[in-house]
């Protein structure tokens, strides 16, 4: 039997995490909606069509939906890429419905729209099928009234023919396809086509002098020999003594990574790597086993890389590197690596010393005072904290040890943190005695400061 992941969102609005596609010797499945136990989601249960007791829920993976009067239900696959799961590619699964809830997974509707909406978008640009490198077809969740077709979303990499380093892409083409037959007919938004560079492109990198009043130089970026097509980044960057090298701070939501060049000539450099988290060169490996840490726990797209300065050797940097990590403990808790400092060598492509093993703290998803179980407070500390402050501290410390409250707002506002266990059966003496003793000393310390503060009030 092959599994494949899927989370589901039903197009009554029901916010559903699961499930999985079976396959069958018939192909046929049934499937119900079962709440979770440890929140207000719901999650899809499918199991071969007769079968019950083999019925499974997954909680990871992409989307599924169901046509208007549930005539289908359109199961889209996940594909991570292996070693890279920021790399993913999608396919659509159709599953046609047969009476009540069970459904038939149609293979041949699944093959023809994918194809036919492949040789339509090629087509479209010119392109033949022996051009597509790579491409990915998902559903808009937009469907006719009578649910014979729906809107479909496509993005394809193709070989330039043009030049033979670069791909073109095909991006966010939307049309509608009819199920029964098997045909696009209408395009909605017919995409934009953009260039990006193979593996055999070099990425050039320019210094320009400021324009148009502004201050600072400017950082550009193009590659292989389209300078033309020359884009300015929004980055910081260093440049070392002699500018033979130039690095590039770089900044995402989740983080940071650093890019370096070598001197090309003048104020062109030609892209010579790059630290980010999945071309560290085992950065992460080394700072999180300094520490005692596991690498298998490292969330990579937690992380942050960030330049410290240069070296008194030559080619070398000096980068900092933050992470945070999951403990995958019964609490779900994390750590947070911070401070990590090392000697880079950009012509070697790796660490060549270790200057600082930084500090690793703890936190958990959500919580605001972690210090208050990390070590003993001191008045120093907390002066400043508002009585409402004061307040949420003491609470928090409770419910990290599965205090229940009376409010039940506060209560509620708990409730929203995957660490927070309820223990309704024990009395707040246990939770007490459950309480470290630098828990208990600042406990005592914050309700004297949200005493003070209270007469002040």
């Amino acid at each position: 039997m092959r599994i494949f992941l899927f989370s589901v969102l039903l197009t009554a609005g029901l916010a559903v995490f699961p499930s999985l596609g079976l396959e069958s010797e018939t192909d046929e499945f049934s499937f119900e909606t079962r709440p979770d136990k440890d929140g207000p989601r719901s999650s899809l249960w499918i199991w071969p069509a007769g079968h019950k007791e083999e019925a499974v829920s997954q909680k990871l993976g992409e989307s599924a939906e169901f046509s208007p009067n549930h005539a289908w239900m359109v199961l889209t696959e996940r594909i991570d890429q292996p070693g890279n799961q920021n790399d993913r590619d999608y396919r659509l699964h159709l599953a046609r419905r047969v009476n009540d809830s069970v459904y038939k997974y149609d293979r041949k509707t699944d093959a023809e729209l994918e194809n036919k909406v492949l040789s339509f978008v090629l087509s479209l640009y010119g392109y033949q099928r022996s051009d597509c490198q790579r491409y990915t077809i998902l559903p808009c969740r937009q469907w006719a009234a009578d649910s014979h077709a729906i809107a479909v979303v496509a993005n394809i990499q193709v070989t330039d023919p043009k030049d033979k380093e670069f791909f073109e892409r095909i991006d966010g083409w939307k049309g509608i396809y009819n199920l029964d037959n098997a045909e696009v007919f209408q395009v909605l938004d017919p995409g934009k086509i953009s260039a990006a560079s193979s593996k055999t492109a070099l990425t050039f990198l320019e210094i320009r002098p400021p324009e148009n009043g502004e201050r600072t130089d400017t950082i550009w970026r193009w590659q292989g020999d389209r300078q033309e097509e020359a884009v300015e980044l929004n980055s910081f960057f260093n440049v070392s003594s002699g500018s033979s090298w130039l690095v590039i701070n770089n900044h995402l939501s989740t983080g940071g990574y650093l890019e370096f060049g070598r001197q090309k000539e003048g104020s062109v450099y030609i892209l010579d790597g790059d630290l980010s988290d999945q071309n560290d060169d085992g950065i992460a490996s080394v700072a999180l086993k300094q520490n005692g840490l596991n690498v298998e726990d490292y969330l990579g797209d937690h992380y942050s890389y960030s330049f410290e300065g240069w070296d008194d050797v030559p080619d070398r940097i000096l980068v900092g590197f933050n992470s945070e990590l999951s403990v995958r403990d019964k609490d779900r808790n994390f750590l947070h690596l911070t401070g990590w400092i090392a000697v880079y060598d950009l012509k070697q492509h790796k660490i060549v010393a270790q200057l600082n093993s930084g500090t690793v703290a703890e936190a958990f998803a959500g919580e605001r005072f972690p210090e208050t179980r990390q070590r003993v407070l001191t008045k120093a500390d907390i002066q400043n904290w508002s009585h409402a402050q004061l307040r949420y501290a003491i609470n928090e410390t409770y419910a990290r040890h599965g205090a229940t409250f009376r409010d039940q707002a506060i209560e509620k506002l708990f409730k929203q943190f995957a660490w927070y266990k309820p223990h309704s059966d024990r009395s707040i003496e246990q939770i007490e005695d459950s309480l470290s003793e630098s828990e208990k000393q600042n406990i005592d310390l914050l309700r004297q400061l949200q005493d003070s503060k209270g007469k002040m009030h």
